[in-house]
């Protein structure tokens, strides 16, 4: 489930109070949905620019549209 270690004890010790554990737990748990949401999305991104850039680079007659555009995003 990707969790911490110190979330993991986090969650270990809301066992000592079952009353709140399991709103505590479904609240952790939709934090951590929500960042691997975000990181997915992100990454998402970044595989979609480089499979354009391999296509860019694929078709280019002359010089490296992978290294021309490392060099635009610095401008």
């Amino acid at each position: 489930m990707n969790f911490s270690l110190e979330e993991i004890r986090g969650l270990l010790m809301l066992r000592e109070n079952p009353g709140q554990a399991r709103a505590e737990t479904r609240r952790l748990t939709a934090v951590k949905l929500a960042a691997i949401e975000q990181r997915l999305g992100t990454l998402t991104h970044l595989r979609d620019e480089l499979a354009l850039l391999l296509n860019l680079c694929a078709d280019a007659k002359e010089g490296c549209p992978i290294l021309e555009s490392m060099s635009s995003d610095r401008a």
